[in-house]
Order: structure tokens, then C-alpha cells, then sequence
């Protein structure tokens, strides 16, 4: 990601010195890479939620390859290095995005719903990378933050499917939930259109 992220502060260092480079989220300092994905107020509190469900506390580096290094070390014992890894880089992808939408379509974001897409992507990547570790996923979107298995569900083979989902907050409590009838479908698309609809309901309610 070093030197590859067009930043605005990159941006600036290629020639474009007309650039302003302020960041888009906190609105304070430059948006530098170390500061979009490390040290910015707004991006701070989306890691922290995150580490502070797992009882993790960090002295967070000036660097983001050391803070990527801190990360490792400071992996939960119940977590497998491979999934603490890609929550690393989960994170930091929807943190980026949310700036792209921000910097080029003006849109406003909520940590709470880049904190949430995160979560969501890392369930997701975890599931295509290894589908077998059912027990690991369960204990990453589950324990941690209570946020529900979002799945889909079908009769056997190609037949009538239905999509739904529970989220809650750290206390346990619902936040949202839902279930529907989707119709004949098979279990990919079935288990797709569940995770659109869990997005749309958290857009909605951001």
C-alpha cells in the first residue's frame, strides 16, 4: 500500500501542487497514507472499536507498515493469524473505499457503517478463502460484536430459498433483523442476495 494509495498528499508528490490535501474525514491534518489509515481521529475510532471487542490495546506506531507489524503481535490468542491478517487488510480496504466515495461522489459515512462493512467483508473474504473453518468465522462475527451469521437458506438442491439475518450491538441487544422469501434460486445466489439486502438495511439505518 506504501507509495500506491493515490492520497492526496501522494497526489501532490506526482506533480500536482494545486492539490489540497486536506483529509476528508477528520478535516485537520494532510491526507497522507500514514494518516488515512493510521493516525486520523475518524479512521482511529473504526480500529479501535475493533480492537477494544477483543480486550486488544496498541500504542499506535507513525508508520503504517510498523502499526501492520503491531497488529500481528497483537493477535487474540483465539483468532488464527490468517483471519487477525485479513481483518487488518479488510479494514484498511473499507476505510479506503469510504474515502473514494467521499473524495469523488461527496458522500458522508458513518464509522459505524465503515465499521460494520468491514466486518462484513472479513466474514465474506474469510468464507471464499476457507469455507471449511465454519468454527473460526463463527467466532469472528459472533463473539465479538454479536453481529449474527447473515446467511441464506434453501430446500435441497434448487428450490424455494430464503435469506435472513440478525445483527446486534456490543450489549447483545437487536439492532436490526430480517427474513424473507426470495423464491427458486440456488445456494450462491441465495446466499448473495442475503448479504445485499444486509447491506441495504444498514445503509438505511446509518
Amino acid at each position: 500500500m506504501l507509495g500506491r494509495i493515490s492520497t492526496l498528499v501522494e497526489i501532490r508528490k506526482r506533480g500536482c501542487s494545486s492539490v489540497i490535501a486536506e483529509c476528508k474525514f477528520c478535516k485537520i491534518c494532510e491526507e497522507s497514507v500514514d494518516h488515512l489509515l493510521c493516525h486520523c481521529p475518524f479512521v482511529w475510532g473504526i480500529w479501535h472499536r475493533w480492537l477494544s471487542l477483543w480486550n486488544v490495546q496498541v500504542v499506535v506506531p507513525n508508520k503504517l507498515v510498523d502499526f501492520f507489524k503491531v497488529w500481528l503481535l497483537s493477535k487474540p490468542r483465539r483468532v488464527q493469524t490468517w483471519i487477525w491478517k485479513l481483518s487488518f487488510f479488510s479494514f484498511s480496504w473499507s476505510i479506503w473505499l469510504a474515502r473514494n466515495e467521499t473524495v469523488f461522489s461527496n458522500s458522508k459515512f458513518s464509522a459505524d457503517y465503515i465499521f460494520n462493512l468491514g466486518v462484513l467483508r472479513l466474514g465474506w473474504w474469510c468464507k471464499a478463502l476457507a469455507p471449511e473453518n465454519v468454527g473460526d468465522l463463527n467466532v469472528v462475527l459472533n463473539d465479538p460484536i454479536r453481529f449474527q451469521d447473515i446467511c441464506g437458506f434453501k430446500a435441497k438442491g434448487f428450490g424455494n430459498a430464503g435469506i435472513g439475518g440478525v445483527m446486534r450491538n456490543e450489549r447483545g441487544e437487536t439492532i436490526i433483523s430480517f427474513s424473507k422469501n426470495v423464491g427458486r434460486l440456488d445456494a450462491t445466489s441465495t446466499e448473495i442476495l442475503a448479504v445485499l439486502e444486509a447491506m441495504k438495511i444498514i445503509k438505511t439505518n446509518r
